[in-house]
């Protein structure tokens, strides 16, 4: 069972971002504005629903004239040391300047990794991959008890990293954050996502199974 959604409200955190930072980001919330994009429903894992963003953005944004290196691998040899396999969601560059790119991880459900996203970043921009990071996240995350805002858990992350991790502002201000608001569409009409709208998506999921 295929489910419609769009990118509502795109908000942004660049507070004491690099310049390239700011650019990028401004940017890219306004491509990532009004992106439609599709969840399926798998039949086990509690009915779990899985979106296909990353790839709707990334084909999204190559119409507009971004540069979209799908999931790329981590040079670990520029790193000197096996670092693991880490991969990163995408890297972008939005003109032909390649040392203006960006290292993406979109984080679409769990606010326990944000803090690992920031470190993925900085490996890749440490690799010499990508010039900045920038972390998206939905600003509604819902599932069956709760609806997070996992944009404000990284807003959150980004502070502790400062403040009890030692990490400096110079490190710091290479990573960007956007949060985007997640909207079903039904019938061409946008609903606010929330457990309401999960929980009717799941139960026309049980109907069409019971009836097939």
């Amino acid at each position: 069972m295929q489910v419609g959604f769009k990118v509502g409200k795109v908000v942004s955190d660049t507070d004491g971002s690099s310049p390239l930072v700011c650019r990028l980001a401004r940017k890219l919330a306004g491509d990532l504005s009004g992106l439609q994009y599709f969840g399926s429903i798998r039949e086990s894992n509690s009915n779990q629903l899985d979106v296909d963003l990353d790839e709707r953005l990334c084909g999204a944004l190559e119409k507009k004239g971004w540069r979209c290196d799908r999931n790329p691998p981590l040079n670990m040899s520029a790193l000197a040391e096996n670092w693991g396999r880490q991969k990163a969601d995408a890297i972008l560059t939005c003109n032909s300047k390649s040392e203006e790119c960006a290292v993406i991880e979109i984080e679409k459900s769990n606010m326990k990794t944000i803090w690992f996203d920031f470190i993925k970043l900085w490996m890749f921009i440490e690799a010499g991959q990508a010039a900045v990071g920038l972390i998206l996240c939905p600003t509604n995350y819902a599932h069956k008890l709760d609806v997070w805002n996992l944009y404000d858990e990284a807003c959150r992350y980004k502070r502790y990293l400062h403040r009890f991790a030692g990490v400096p502002q110079d490190k710091l201000r290479l990573i960007g954050l956007l949060g985007f608001q997640q909207l079903r569409v039904v019938n061409g009409t946008a609903r606010l996502w929330d457990i309401r709208e999960l929980k009717r998506v799941k139960q026309e999921f049980r109907e069409r199974i019971a009836s097939s």
